[in-house]
């Protein structure tokens, strides 16, 4: 189930063409979620790593072609992870293309500090925001979904950035962008990983992106499986009813039969004898579809009140 709404949502954002005007605010997100600075001679060299070739060539097609941004490298990295091997694969810009594309996306500036969080111009209104979201979405996000059909809770999705370096500022800006407080955004402990674990606000998020596909699909989950939850929770309380009624006939039985069985019956007023023999008689009835087979009909209460009385005269045996 996971897997198969990953992979939607990632072929999906894929798809979306890299705006123009916004190309540095989405690269910028890129490179939080897998960009690798390498330092040379005086100078950084940008690598982006990532398992999926068509992204990587996305980005390459459309930086050599609009920037003319030259690319030094492309291989394929192996990595061992416990006993599987991981295919990863690089991008590596020239140090000139690396400085230009570094500065302009606030990631360095001239003097090779790190920015630790995003200076007031860099986002030119709503739609730079959601082009710089989608790139660090495509780069390091990732969702779950329950596995299981009865949990209402799981849901998480998370952004494992490559440093913690502007983490408080991708917290704020998610706060701002989805309009929730930034209480709602955890960090994984020694980690630089954060994540929403509310549905609501990861549903949010992908609308607020411009992902329909990914926001229906979570939503028809969860729809479907609050039906099925909602269902067998009524059949529960239908059989614990059925259950309880079966109960309480059993112990009135018992205790009709051991009255029946001594003296003390021919002792009854004829109210209860009547109602001993016709609940002896109807075990599967409620108390109310009982009452309505008495002369004049008798209310839920009155039956009730008697049965009460019945067993408290057999408990005396």
């Amino acid at each position: 189930m996971t897997a198969k709404i990953r992979d939607i949502i990632f072929e999906e954002l894929l798809k979306k063409p890299i705006k123009k005007e916004d190309f540095y605010q989405y690269i910028s997100g890129v490179i939080r979620g897998c960009g690798i600075l390498n330092l040379g001679r005086n100078a950084f060299t940008l690598e982006l790593e990532h398992k999926s070739y068509e992204f990587l060539k996305i980005i390459n097609d459309y930086v050599q072609e609009i920037y003319k941004y030259e690319i030094e490298e492309e291989t394929t990295v192996t990595l061992l992870k416990g006993d599987k091997s991981v295919k990863k694969y690089s991008l590596i810009f020239s140090p000139n293309s690396s400085k230009d594309i570094l500065n302009k996306a606030y990631i360095l500036n001239n003097n090779l500090d790190f920015y630790e969080d995003f200076p007031p111009k860099f986002f030119k209104g709503r739609e730079s925001q959601k082009e710089y979201l989608k790139g660090l979405y495509l780069a390091c996000g990732n969702i779950r979904i329950p596995e299981s059909e009865n949990s209402t809770s799981g849901y998480t999705l998370s952004f494992n950035l490559n440093s913690g370096t502007a983490q408080d500022a991708i917290i704020n800006l998610l706060a701002n962008c989805l309009n929730i407080t930034d209480k709602k955004i955890f960090r994984k402990a020694e980690s630089n990983e954060i994540f929403l674990k509310d549905s609501d606000c990861i549903e949010s998020f992908f609308a607020y992106i411009g992902c329909p596909t990914a926001l229906f699909t979570i939503m028809q989950v969860k729809m479907e499986r609050k039906i099925k939850n909602d269902a067998n929770r009524a059949r529960n309380a239908d059989i614990a009813n059925i259950n309880r009624i079966i109960e309480a006939g059993n112990k009135q039985k018992d205790a009709i039969e051991k009255l029946m069985a001594s003296r003390e019956f021919n002792k009854l007023s004829d109210e209860l004898k009547e109602t001993c023999e016709k609940r002896l008689n109807n075990l599967d009835l409620d108390l109310t579809s009982l009452g309505q087979m008495f002369n004049p009909p008798v209310s839920k209460s009155c039956i009730n009140h008697r049965l009460r009385r019945i067993i408290e005269l057999a408990n005396k045996l």
